[in-house]
């Protein structure tokens, strides 16, 4: 397994290096994980200074209103920052499986803190100043690896951390680092960088075009990207949980010439076509060649709009897909995407006008099947909520005449 430490992954979860990452694990190639203690240290540089932010706002718009001389809102929105640090953990555990850190880790790392044995330290010692302890969260990193190591002796761990300062760059470890390794040094790689993790498992190639292209336009592609794109950007109506936003801008397919508009969400899952290929970089991983790739698609299919008016809309949609051009079993993943945005160019509408065309019909008859199913279900919700009322007033009256 690949263990990585925070540093790694502190661009965030969706770059060049979670691409690769990615790419080594549908190949088959290697599992990804991250030890819970890395993972919540990613997420607090991001919920820090978004709570920060949100105090300082606050603070902020507090003043403004007592300085108003007209009645204003006293507090702006309340933020749920438990459901901000979810939605990055999420993130997160999407690119690594989050390898959790028992009660005897947790306890070695913070007994190795307080004596100060390696990975931890001492810092701000000068003179008068005493300093004080730290590297608990790296021992505890550090020891999730170790202890993955010894759980699995069918694997080899590959620990990748660029903090070299504390961690080292390999043999030979300070005590007691060395004494963890005790019967597993010789599968037990450490890695400072991700070019030395991508050279382990990788080798560049030149991607095929056409075999490329012939991936991306194939119908099952299609698919998986409305699939995708409805899952990510349904309404808010039709999601149990809404952890992100699904407004995105669009035109109305009926009315393209007029002025674009904002989507609330995807009522149905929309019709995809491939619109442009970009960017494609490969590599070659044992026997296949995977490919991530730059596509942008035309979207097509029923949107909420504000007021809740149902509508077949219109969008362009940039992504970056992984795909296998030499095994045919592999299905395409999508890696990350931008929000749908109107389309800019004369040119592309006109090219998407026989998909609009063809759409809408079909499109227009799913309306009508949803917007009556929508009905029913809400018609048995308040004759459910009836009857209930019903038999409690008539167990009150029961219990009255009792």
């Amino acid at each position: 397994m690949i263990i990585l430490d925070a540093n790694i992954l502190y661009k965030g979860p969706d770059t060049v290096t979670t691409d690769l990452l990615q790419t080594i694990r549908a190949a088959g190639a290697e599992k990804v994980g991250i030890p819970s203690v890395a993972l919540e240290e990613l997420v607090a540089q991001r919920v820090n200074p978004y709570r920060e932010r949100y105090e300082a706002a606050s603070a902020a718009w507090k003043k403004i209103a007592e300085d108003t001389p007209w009645s204003l809102p006293q507090n702006l929105p309340h933020v749920d920052i438990d459901r901000y640090a979810h939605h990055w953990r999420q993130r997160f555990e999407s690119v690594a499986d989050n390898l959790a850190a028992d009660v005897g880790i947790l306890n070695e790392a913070l007994t190795r803190e307080m004596n100060l044995l390696p990975p931890c330290k001492l810092v701000g010692a000068d003179g008068d100043n005493k300093g004080h302890k730290v590297g608990a969260r790296d021992a505890a990193i550090w020891l999730t690896a170790v202890n993955y190591a010894r759980a699995h002796p069918d694997e080899t761990v590959y620990f990748v951390s660029a903090n070299t300062h504390d961690f080292g760059n390999g043999a030979p470890y300070q005590h007691p680092m060395n004494e963890d390794l005790d019967g597993i040094e010789d599968r037990f790689v450490h890695v400072t960088n991700m070019n030395e993790l991508v050279d382990l498992f990788t080798k560049k190639t030149a991607p095929d075009d056409e075999a490329v292209k012939a991936v991306l336009e194939s119908p099952d592609t299609a698919h998986l990207m409305a699939r995708e794109a409805f899952r990510r950007m349904r309404s808010g109506r039709f999601r149990r949980s809404v952890l992100t936003s699904a407004r995105f801008g669009c035109f109305d397919a009926e009315a393209i010439d007029q002025d674009p508009t904002v989507a609330r969400g995807w009522v149905d899952e929309p019709l995809a076509r491939l619109e442009h290929i970009g960017e494609a970089k490969a590599h070659s991983i044992g026997d296949h060649v995977w490919s991530s790739v730059e596509a942008r698609w035309t979207l097509v299919g029923i949107a909420e709009l504000p007021r809740r008016e149902q509508r077949v809309v219109v969008c362009s949609w940039q992504t970056r897909i992984l795909i296998s051009t030499t095994k045919q079993d592999a299905e395409p993943s999508l890696l990350r995407s931008e929000s749908p945005q109107q389309p800019t160019s004369s040119e592309v509408l006109e090219g998407m006008g026989s998909l609009v065309l063809q759409s809408v019909k079909s499109l227009r008859r799913r309306m009508v099947h949803i917007e009556s199913t929508r009905r029913f279900i809400e018609e048995e919700r308040a004759e459910k909520v009836r009857m209930d009322l019903e038999w409690d007033a008539m167990a009150e009256e029961d219990a009255d005449s009792e």
